[in-house]
């Protein structure tokens, strides 16, 4: 006896993209449920229109005839889709995207999630230690180098030791900025103290940056905590 779900529309259209975030709904559907593999591949097909539907019947008249072997699993359903609807094109434009695939301006979590869409779209088999090896190159630098200090059993751990430490970096950043160190050095880099002193001499300016400069050290000296400096990365 069937659960009542929503199996998702296929339709054939030529997008290999929309047949992979198919693929990906009918895993996650069929994974939730103990269904017989005969079944899988009945619900997923009742669920073809448009040229899908004209591709499956051409199946199963060729099946009937003994032209084609018979399709038993969603695995192997999926094979032969992919045969007609993916291109192999995309299947190496795909793998060349995690080959470069990197955090960038992406926060810990959306990197983890991008590597995880691209890994099962690519179909690449790979190890635990391969997975966390390219997951810890990917990382910002300032976030890897703190990673690569430590010892993992699992990507489950490396994936919370590099959110850890990307928290504590929001947090020193923050606190940066609203130090009067961090906002001297604010107002230095947009030059708007500078303004006044743009009509002196050369060397004048350069007496001008000379002093601030010295300024922004000894703020440094009284005001950044040494106890955050040393235990950012130990927290």
């Amino acid at each position: 006896m069937w659960r009542k779900i929503i199996v998702p529309k296929f339709n054939g259209a030529n997008d290999p993209k929309a047949y992979l975030a198919w693929e990906m709904k009918l895993d996650k559907i069929f994974n939730s449920y103990d269904y017989k593999d005969n079944d899988k591949v009945l619900m997923a097909s009742l669920e073809f229109e448009g040229y899908a539907m004209n591709w499956w019947n051409q199946i199963t008249m060729d099946i009937a005839r003994r032209r084609q072997l018979p399709i038993f699993t969603l695995e192997q359903l999926k094979v032969a889709i992919k045969e007609i609807f993916v291109p192999p094109y995309y299947k190496k434009e795909i793998f060349n995207k995690l080959q470069r695939l990197t955090q960038g301006n992406k926060s810990v979590e959306e990197y983890v999630q991008e590597m995880e869409v691209t890994l099962m779209k690519s179909e690449v088999e790979e190890t635990t230690m391969a997975t966390m090896a390219r997951f810890l190159n990917g990382l910002n630098r300032e976030i890897q180098d703190v990673g690569e200090m430590h010892h993992y059993e699992t990507l489950e751990d490396l994936i919370h030791q590099a959110t850890k430490v990307e928290k504590q970096l929001k947090r020193r950043n923050a606190y940066r900025k609203s130090s009067p160190h961090g906002e001297i050095r604010r107002i230095i880099k947009g030059r708007k103290l500078l303004l006044p002193f743009l009509n002196l001499g050369r060397r004048s300016l350069q007496m001008v940056k000379y002093l601030l400069n010295l300024i922004m050290m000894i703020l440094h000296v009284l005001v950044v905590d040494k106890k955050e400096k040393m235990n950012i990365f130990l927290q």
